[in-house]
C-alpha cells in the first residue's frame, strides 16, 4: 500500500482525466487531499537561477556567435545576462525556503500527484522549423508551472502517460516523491503502468 497526495479544486479535474486516480487507488494507493506550498515565488526564483546559469554556460559563444542561436533560446540567454547578483542571491534564498516546505510535505506521504503540464501539448505547423519560438497561449503561468517548483527543490519526479485529449494529444501525470526517494517513486510508476495501458498507445504523427 502506498499513500498519495493530490492537488484539489480545478487541478483535481485535470489529473483525474481517464480515471488515473482510480487506477492508482486500484493499485493500492490511499488518496488524500493536500495543497502544494505556495509556489509563485519559487517559479520566479527558478527562472532567475536557470537563465543566469544558461548565460554563464554559453558565455564563450553568446553574444559573440549570436547568429548561431535560434529565436527560441536566444531570449533566455539575453535575460540571463541581465540577471543581477542580488537577484540570484534572493533566488537562492527562496529556493531554500520553498524546498524546506515542499520536502516537509512530501515526507508525510509516498508521492504527490499533479499534472505534468497545465494544458494539452500543442502542434507545430509544417512551416515551423526546429528552433523557432513556439507561440504560447496567454496565461499568467507557463505550461511547465508544475515542473519548475519540483526542479527548483531537487525533489525527484516522474511523468507517466494518463490519456489523450479529444483531439488526440497525449496527457501526462506527474508523480513527485520525497528527497532521494527515487526507488519508491519508480515502483509507484510501475504499479500505475501495470494497471493502465496508456504507455502502450501513441499519438498519431
Amino acid at each position: 500500500m502506498f499513500e498519495l497526495m493530490i492537488m484539489n479544486d480545478e487541478l483535481r479535474e485535470m489529473v483525474m482525466t481517464n480515471a488515473s486516480i482510480d487506477a492508482l487507488r486500484d493499485a493500492g494507493a490511499e488518496i488524500v487531499d493536500v495543497r502544494m506550498p505556495e509556489f509563485e515565488e519559487a517559479i520566479n526564483a527558478w527562472e532567475k537561477i536557470c537563465y543566469a546559469e544558461a548565460a554563464a554556460a554559453h558565455a564563450e559563444t553568446y553574444p559573440s556567435r549570436i547568429e548561431d542561436y535560434g529565436p527560441g533560446f536566444r531570449p533566455v540567454l539575453e535575460r540571463g545576462q541581465n540577471v543581477t547578483g542580488i537577484e540570484v542571491a534572493e533566488a537562492f534564498r527562496v529556493r531554500t525556503e520553498f524546498s524546506t516546505r515542499l520536502r516537509a510535505m512530501l515526507s508525510t506521504v509516498d508521492a504527490f500527484v499533479c499534472p505534468a503540464v497545465w494544458c494539452a501539448p500543442g502542434t507545430y505547423s509544417e512551416a515551423e522549423v526546429l528552433g523557432t519560438a513556439r507561440p504560447v497561449d496567454p496565461s499568467p503561468w507557463d505550461h511547465d508551472v508544475f515542473t519548475k517548483p519540483t526542479n527548483l527543490s531537487g525533489s525527484p519526479a516522474l511523468s507517466v502517460p494518463c490519456g489523450f485529449t479529444t483531439e488526440g494529444m497525449p496527457l501526462g501525470l506527474q508523480l513527485i516523491g520525497a528527497h532521494l526517494n527515487e526507488p519508491k517513486l519508480l515502483r509507484i510508476g510501475q504499479a500505475y503502468e501495470s494497471a493502465t495501458a496508456w504507455h502502450l498507445r501513441h499519438p498519431q504523427i
